[in-house]
């Protein structure tokens, strides 16, 4: 029998993605208790090493084992939702954590009850703004751009821009000139709707960035295609 939910005490359908303990029945009761749960939540221990070879690499690389990604990115550790540390302010890294957190729920409803300004502040359960979810999806999808680039140094970038360039779908990108990846917070309204509308992510970032990144903008993707239908 599935645990009390520890805000409505209905049968949970799910627990905190990060620690691993706290039982929800939803993402909306989840949201609700996340002001409290933040102050206390801590991520769950990391699985034992398949190997020994396995922990020694982790322990050379800062705790994590090197990918093939890392060749295109600055320096530094990876955060919760997959960026480099030194890509954003803390406010920004709090913020995309967060929405990293809503998203792995896959439920747009969740938009509903969101208010996510450009600069990435983030709220729930706001006083009415007028904003649509598409609107609020579409000011994460610019935190996570923001996020994503700024992770990515010079030969990174200009990776990026190469692939973006070369996609079959790259006539979908009217006005995109590059800068957008040298200024990511200057992006269009129109690329990030493409660049999270069509699930170009799947195809672009992999090996770009880390696989925990990919995983979010696939999430961002198919929420977009529910808002969409």
């Amino acid at each position: 029998m599935p645990p009390p939910c520890f805000v409505c005490s209905l049968p949970a359908a799910t627990r905190c993605s990060r620690c691993k303990e706290t039982p929800y029945c939803s993402s909306s009761c989840q949201m609700k208790d996340w002001n409290r749960h933040k102050l206390a939540c801590v991520r769950a221990a990391p699985r034992a090493a398949a190997s020994s070879t396995a922990a020694d690499e982790r322990e050379e690389n800062g705790g994590r084992a090197e990918s093939s990604a890392d060749r295109w990115q600055i320096a530094g550790a990876v955060t919760e939702a997959g960026f480099r540390e030194g890509a954003l302010t803390a406010g920004f890294h709090d913020a995309s954590g967060f929405c990293a957190m809503l998203l792995s729920e896959g439920d747009p409803d969740m938009l509903d009850d969101m208010m996510v300004t450009r600069d990435g502040m983030v709220g729930v359960y706001q006083p009415p703004t007028g904003d649509s979810p598409l609107d609020t999806l579409r000011n994460i999808t610019r935190l996570y751009w923001q996020g994503t680039v700024a992770s990515l140094n010079a030969e990174g970038r200009e990776q990026l821009r190469a692939r973006l360039r070369s996609c079959p779908s790259y006539g979908a990108f009217k006005g995109f000139t590059g800068e957008e990846v040298v200024e990511p917070a200057r992006v269009s309204n129109t690329t990030l709707d493409t660049f999270c509308g069509m699930l170009l992510p799947l195809d672009l970032l992999p090996g770009l960035v880390d696989n925990k990144l990919v995983v979010t903008w696939r999430e961002l993707a198919v929420i977009k295609m529910k808002l969409c239908v």
